[in-house]
């Protein structure tokens, strides 16, 4: 998120949990790959807006600090119940 906020690529592995949660704003790699980590590096240094405006600000409000409370509490409320 924080690469994002100043807006910059991420570069993140496609097997774990973390390219799911970026799949939509990542560029995906196979960890287990070096020409992949290579090439998914390049392609972020060569293209440095590889994403646009519209979905910068989606993932930032996704991911804020508010939504996360937010769905901490909701969380904690539906344990109470």
């Amino acid at each position: 998120v924080e690469a994002f906020l100043y807006q910059n690529n991420i570069v993140a592995s496609n097997s774990t949990a973390l390219g799911e949660v970026t799949r939509r704003f990542a560029i995906q790699v196979d960890p287990s790959s070096i020409d992949s980590i290579a090439e998914g590096v390049s392609e972020a240094v060569s293209n440095p807006r590889i994403f646009g405006e519209n979905q910068r600000m989606e993932i930032l409000s996704e991911f804020s600090w508010s939504a996360s409370v937010d769905l901490l509490v909701n969380s904690y409320g539906e344990l109470v119940k």
